[in-house]
């Protein structure tokens, strides 16, 4: 599934697997959210209590591979940063149930 998703959609993917969090919860996530380490590194993201089922402020650990898909869209292609308070998806994110399927390569 990782090798056929697009960029937003494969970070998204490998977020939900290492955090175990709920889409909405991912998709409400900023630059902000994610605290970093003396040395600069990502190491936890701070859910909102605002942005959780419970209401309830949550600190969750940034694994390896959720670490090197932060620090690749950390920067726009053209090598530009995004920002720390910009939004971790796309600008504009489009409903859950509306991601289109791209056929296999032949």
């Amino acid at each position: 599934m990782l090798k056929h998703a697009g960029d937003h959609l494969r970070a998204l993917i490998v977020a939900l697997l290492s955090t175990g969090c709920r889409v909405g919860e991912l998709l409400t996530l900023r630059w902000k959210d994610i605290r970093r380490d003396e040395s600069g590194t990502s190491r936890w993201i701070v859910l909102p209590a605002a942005n959780t089922k419970t209401y309830r402020l949550r600190e969750l650990p940034i694994g390896g591979r959720l670490r090197a898909e932060l620090e690749m869209r950390e920067h726009a292609p053209d090598g530009s940063g995004f920002g720390p308070a910009g939004r971790l998806g796309p600008q504009r994110a489009s409903p859950v149930n509306g991601t289109r399927r791209t056929p296999p390569e032949p």
